[in-house]
This record gives C-alpha cells, structure tokens and sequence, in this order.
C-alpha cells in the first residue's frame, strides 16, 4: 500500500529540516511499526518525541505537560485522554526502531583516534548496566530484587560504549533478574575483530571468556574463587604468590575444567585504597559475615585477567587502561544526576508501554547527544583550551537547553556558545587526581 505524507503541512516541513531527523527518519519508522495506519491528524512521530524530550528537560511527566509541549509544536489540540492511547505497543515499538537507527546511523568505518590502539586495537569498548527502580505495580513486567515489603519493579539496562568513538553502540532493555551474566553474550551483536573488551565481574563466565579470546582482547578482574594453574597444571595458591611477589605478571590456566589460558596480572593497592575495600566488603548486606581472612587478604591487591601480550602492555598500563571502565559510570550517573533520568520514573500512575516508550525516547537522546553534539563543541572547544570536556556538565548543558538542542537544524548553531562551554563544561585542572580523558592520554602517550 502507497504511504502518502502531508507534505504541506508547515510543521512537517520544519520537523524535516531537523538535523536529529536527518539521521532518524521518525515519520518512516511510525509506518514501519504500524504506529501509522493512516496519515495521522494531531499526534505526529516526530512531534511525540520533541514534545516528549521538552517535558523531560523541565523533569517534568504528565500526560497533560506532555499535551502542553505538543502544543507549542503545532495547531492542533491534543487531549491527555488521545495521548494516552497513543503511547502503545506499536508507540514501544517504533521507540526501539528508532534507537537502533540512531545506534546505527554511522554506518561507515570509524576514524580511530591515534594512539594505543591504533595497530593494536580496533575500539576499545566499555560495557556494563544500570538498574532503575519503577512503580511496584509493574512488577509483573519489571520483576525486581527480591523485599519483605512486597514486591518491587526495576528495569535494567545493558550498555555498551565505544570509548575509542565517543559513542554508545549497544542497549538492551531488560528487566532486573536479568543479570549481567546471563547476558554476556550480548555484546557479539557489536563486536569486532580486535576489539578490546573492558567489563566489570558481573559478566564473568569462563565460557565467554574463552570465545572472546578467540578473536578479541579482554581485560577483566579476577573473581574470588576461580581457580588458576601454572602452565604446567599445577594449582596456584594466589595469596601467598602475591603475597611473595610485589607484582604478579605470568600465563595461567583459568578454570578447574576449562583451563583457559591468559595473563594473570597484579599489584598491591595503596594501603588507602585497600582499607576502603575492605571496609565495603565488611559492610556488604549480602555477604552476611561470611568472608575468609583470606578473602579480605585478597582484597589488598588489583587482580586482573587478559589475553594482551607483554609487549603490548604492561602492568601499570593495564591497571590504567581497566581504569577506563569507569567512563561509563560517569555517563550513567550523568543521566540520572542531570537529565532528569530517575525523576521522570517517579510516578505512580504510568503502564508498561509508557515506561517503555520513554526509557527509548531517552536513551535515544543520549544516543545523539554523544554521536553529533558532542563531537562538534569537543573539537570547537579544543582550539580555545586544552581542558577536555566534563562529561556531567555537557549533560547537565544539554538537558537544560534540550528543547533547542533537539530542534537544531545544523550544529553550526551553537557557534556563539563555544567560548561559554570552554569555560563552564571542561574539567578543571587537579594536582592530585585524574578523569578519565586523562587517564586514556597517560596510556596513549605512552606508544
């Protein structure tokens, strides 16, 4: 059936100049997901989005502040009654249509940055997840952890960021007891040759370490209780090795069966650092008192496992390069810090299809932000200072001029404010401490 488009309409034309719908083309994927069964009269798929992403910048969540917004976009009169009924599963689903168009709407070979991974590693990719507590009477869609209170619904979020690109390339929206383990294998819908892989120990399986090893590079903790064994098949006692050894760096054999071979790498923390984790681990609800002297002994040491060579990297250098692992907090914490994230989730009258539709709508913003905003003020920015971008504070920018932001028809626009986020969105200088941008030039200074 032909799909004919009202392209008189003032509103539309305007939409279509947009520099976010040129690279998401939402008035396609609203056929495509039957959101259109025919050409709409008020509510347009552009126009819920933009209307939707204003109300979140103001931290605000109603169907009637949703209906405001899609005002000031066009002539026509939305009532909250219609809205509702829009925001469906056939909304969810041109949502998700949508985020994998904007994950995906870079589709040519990425220019690698210089430095260490160039001619060693293709990315350099960080993944983990973030938990987000939701109303209780979702919890038959959004089972959440287990409470003597009654039973409670928190949605969780795999993520994977490209470091190397600025740029997040993978989501999948899940419920809580959806573990990080059980989705390791997630991540080979974005993975290639050569990639090097940071992960925390939520998604440790030897049997996916192994099939990373194959063809990727991984640098990931050692978890408590894994058996390791000299090449030569003899058990390892890892205490008293490091306990002989101020750093550990030697082939393995990971695993009672599977045997597999890496690098075991480690040090002795700072006496600071170590006291700090022992004393989490003491206070940790759920170890319920349990752990072993030799546990806490453990815990005075940074243990990791690879498959990189020495040549390539050293101790100290694979310490700094986990280090980046927690590039990723900082851009979870900067959506429920500064993006209103965990605001617009509390509320106790919402459906699945609404959360759905908004945890979408969101993580597309996020999505475009990192892939075509902040290349532009990074790289302005750079020829004013050499302070890099805070990654909090361009969020923090960005959600309070969002609506504007999102209705850009070029980013040449935001010329005029460059000198303003050279000197309100950069990190500023500190003797004692390094963010993450630093960390990453400290290891690629080094090759």
């Amino acid at each position: 059936m032909v799909k004919l488009r009202k392209e008189s309409n003032k509103d539309s034309l305007e939409r279509e100049s947009l520099l976010l719908t040129s690279h998401i083309n939402f008035e396609d994927l609203a056929w495509e997901s039957a959101f259109y069964k025919v050409m709409p009269k008020k509510i347009s798929a552009t126009n819920l989005f933009l209307s939707f992403w204003a109300m979140q910048g103001k931290g605000k969540n109603s169907l009637r502040k949703w209906c405001i917004e899609m005002s000031k976009l066009t002539t026509n009169t939305v009532t909250t009654q219609s809205l509702n009924e829009r925001v469906n599963e056939r909304a969810v689903k041109m949502g998700e249509l949508a985020l994998a168009e904007a994950l995906n709407s870079k589709k040519k070979k990425e220019k690698k940055k210089g430095g260490l991974e160039h001619g060693v590693f293709n990315r350099i990719l960080i993944r983990d997840s973030t938990t987000q507590n939701l109303p209780a009477h979702l919890s038959e869609f959004f089972p959440g952890n287990y409470n003597k209170y009654g039973d409670t619904a928190v949605a969780r979020i795999q993520a994977c960021y490209d470091y190397t690109n600025d740029k997040w390339i993978h989501f999948k929206v899940q419920s809580y007891r959806n573990n990080d383990q059980g989705s390791a294998d997630c991540i080979w819908e974005v993975v290639e040759p050569s990639d090097l892989i940071l992960q925390d120990l939520g998604y440790f399986t030897l049997t996916w370490l192994s099939q990373v090893c194959e063809n990727q590079y991984i640098i990931t903790q050692w978890k408590n209780r894994t058996n390791l064994y000299t090449i030569g098949h003899e058990k390892i006692d890892l205490l008293k090795l490091l306990q002989d050894n101020k750093k550990v760096d030697q082939r393995v054999l990971v695993g009672r069966k599977e045997k597999l071979e890496m690098r075991l790498v480690a040090q002795k923390l700072p006496k600071a650092k170590a006291a700090k984790k022992i004393k989490e681990a003491k206070k940790d609800r759920h170890s319920k008192s349990n752990h072993s002297q030799e546990y806490y002994e453990l815990l005075k040491y940074e243990i990791y496992l690879a498959n990189v060579k020495k040549e390539i990297l050293t101790v100290k250098e694979i310490a700094k390069l986990y280090g980046l692992r927690w590039h990723i907090e900082i851009l979870f914490k900067s959506w429920k810090s500064y993006a209103n994230f965990k605001t617009m989730f509390q509320k106790e009258k919402i459906n699945k299809h609404r959360v759905l539709f908004m945890i979408y709508a969101m993580l597309i913003q996020f999505t475009y932000l990192m892939l075509k905003i902040y290349p532009y003020i990074k790289n302005s920015v750079s020829k004013i200072t050499d302070r890099p971008i805070s990654i909090l504070l361009f969020i923090e920018e960005m959600n309070d001029s969002i609506d504007r932001i999102m209705k850009l028809k070029k980013t040449e626009e935001l010329i005029k404010n460059i000198k303003m986020y050279a000197k309100n969105i950069t990190y500023q200088k500190h003797p004692k401490r390094l963010n993450t941008i630093d960390k990453y030039l400290y290891v690629k200074n080094l090759y």
